[in-house]
């Protein structure tokens, strides 16, 4: 056995702790380095207030939501909007997104509300915010945008 003062056991544990810290810490980089990165676009126990499409809002009415001016939509609908965006998580992608539609979504304990640019490509959705811009894969726009606005 080696013979080490207190001095020095305190030192061999305090350095195995570290080495386990690195180890650690490099597995988690090595185990999600394989994986895509899934962005959410809000964060997800936020309440969300209200959503501007440019001179159309959803606005939250108690507990339901309603469209200023009228878009002619059921309540269920515009529920149905407002859960998508909570719930929307896609890859960010390198690609330079020109043109859209823009959503500025107001979100509880927020003094601003966050842009985003939204553009369809194919079966799904190209959404762009803070410069990066995030695929949703399998979603038409009207999922995020009320089809009398398109």
């Amino acid at each position: 056995m080696i013979k080490l003062s207190r001095r020095g056991w305190n030192n061999v544990l305090i350095f195995a702790c570290l080495l386990l810290i690195l180890v650690f810490n490099q597995s988690a980089d090595l185990i999600s380095s394989g994986e895509t990165s899934h962005t959410r676009l809000l964060p997800a126990d936020t309440p969300v207030l209200r959503i501007d499409y440019g001179s159309h809002q959803l606005q939250r009415i108690g507990q339901g939501w309603r469209a200023q001016p009228s878009l002619g939509l059921e309540e269920q609908a515009l529920a149905a909007i407002v859960n998508n965006w909570r719930n929307a998580e896609g890859e960010t992608i390198p690609v330079n997104m020109e043109g859209g539609y823009v959503a500025v979504v107001w979100l509880a304990g927020e003094p601003n509300g966050r842009p985003f640019k939204l553009k369809s490509q194919g079966n799904d959705v190209l959404v762009k915010h803070q410069g990066q811009v995030i695929r949703l894969k399998n979603t038409p726009l009207s999922a995020l945008l009320p089809e009398a606005l398109h």
